[in-house]
């Protein structure tokens, strides 16, 4: 496993979601190598949860996507395009 150092909260996160054999929702790639390593099965980003919602039926595909992109403008998020 080569990651960097955790923040306590992803750290936590990751312990709770191996532990009770969990899927991992979080948009941090050194998270993520940490719960795979781990033996994580499943992890979400932002986007995958994002797109699951608008497929289920909880948000409209211009309501997510917009909420996506206001997301990446203006706090600094750094996710993938929506495509």
């Amino acid at each position: 496993m080569k990651a960097r150092r955790l923040h306590s909260g992803e750290a936590v996160s990751v312990a709770i979601c191996v532990s009770r054999s969990e899927a991992f929702a979080c948009d941090e790639q050194d998270a993520r190598i940490a719960y795979e390593a781990l033996g994580g099965k499943q992890w979400f980003s932002t986007l995958d949860l994002l797109r699951l919602a608008v497929r289920r039926g909880l948000l409209h595909e211009n309501e997510a996507r917009s909420g996506y992109e206001k997301l990446r403008a203006s706090y600094r998020f750094y996710g993938p395009p929506w495509y």
